[in-house]
């Protein structure tokens, strides 16, 4: 793949990194705060339901903060990518697939409580843009 090829990707990678981090970040917050967010509409519709759930965390680990940390990695692995497209490209598609796992988890969460909260949502489609791209990535190698 040609190097501007790889800077294009990685500059989509590291937006999908900074906009899933930011989201993530305000909802780490919001859970660990109990704040109510902004997408509380109602009673299906609500960020702060799904966020104060027995499913908003794992091992007394907000989802939010390991969905943080989902995207610093990912972050990381872009960079790797653009110098090392070879390595990398196998990386990204493993960090993928644990995005994905984690994101039907979260969906089956959502339809268990009844509830969606739409931060998570936006979320889950960069998880999902991120893999699609990911299996783009792999078919030009």
């Amino acid at each position: 793949m040609k190097l501007q090829n790889r800077a294009t990707i990685l500059y989509i990678i590291q937006l999908i990194s900074v906009l899933g981090l930011v989201t993530s970040l305000y909802l780490t917050n919001a859970h660990l705060t109990g704040g109510s967010t902004a997408c509380d509409i109602s009673p299906t519709v609500s960020c702060s339901f799904v966020n104060t759930s027995t499913f908003s965390e794992i091992f007394g680990i907000p989802v939010a903060l390991l969905g943080m940390v989902w995207f610093v990695v990912l972050s990381y692995l872009g960079f790797k990518y653009f110098w090392k497209p070879k390595q990398y490209v196998k990386w990204l598609f493993w960090w993928s697939i644990v995005g994905i796992l984690s994101v039907v988890y979260l969906i089956w969460a959502e339809i268990i409580l009844g509830a969606i909260c739409l931060y998570c949502t936006f979320v889950h489609v960069l998880v999902l843009i991120t893999f699609g791209l990911v299996l783009y990535l792999r078919k030009k190698r």
